[in-house]
């Protein structure tokens, strides 16, 4: 019985060591733009309270702290779907026609074409689509767009 009124009383009347901390945290949390989780922050924090002389939280308090106020990093929780232009519009590959036959001897007999993603500096992505001539390995013709469509694919034919 007395755990139990132990609790009650603790959380009617919280401690004011964790509503200082719960302040640091997020703090912090919207200081580094809620790009770091659990672990970078606690070590930030721990680091805080150690310069100015106080007793340093436990990593696991900070973690039920962050998960009570609902502060959650997002940016490695995203789901970033990748362009894989090897795929067709029916989801599937399709048939490797040159067989690793790269070489030729006649020009514009074997091109090949190869759409790469970049990530530009404001966090947008631009493509890149380059079509080859296999016999002279020149790159002949390019394309940039920001939208890997089919306007775009088409362009440097």
């Amino acid at each position: 019985m007395s755990t139990y009124q132990y609790w009650q009383v603790k959380f009617e009347h919280p401690d004011e060591d964790e509503e200082e901390l719960k302040s640091v945290i997020k703090g912090l949390f919207n200081y580094y733009e809620v790009e770091y989780g659990v672990r970078r922050l606690s070590s930030q924090v721990r680091d805080y309270y150690r310069l100015i002389g106080k007793q340093v939280p436990n990593h696991k308090r900070i973690q039920r702290l962050m998960h009570e106020m609902g502060l959650k990093c997002t940016k490695y929780n995203q789901r970033v779907r990748k362009y894989d232009s090897s795929k067709s519009p029916n989801g599937k590959k399709d048939k490797n026609k040159l067989n690793r036959r790269f070489m030729s001897d006649r020009k514009y007999q074997k091109m090949v074409c190869d759409i790469t993603e970049f990530k530009a500096r404001n966090g947008k992505k631009i493509y890149l689509e380059i079509i080859k001539d296999m016999a002279t390995k020149q790159v002949l013709n390019w394309a940039i767009s920001e939208h890997p469509n089919l306007r775009f694919a088409l362009t440097p034919l």
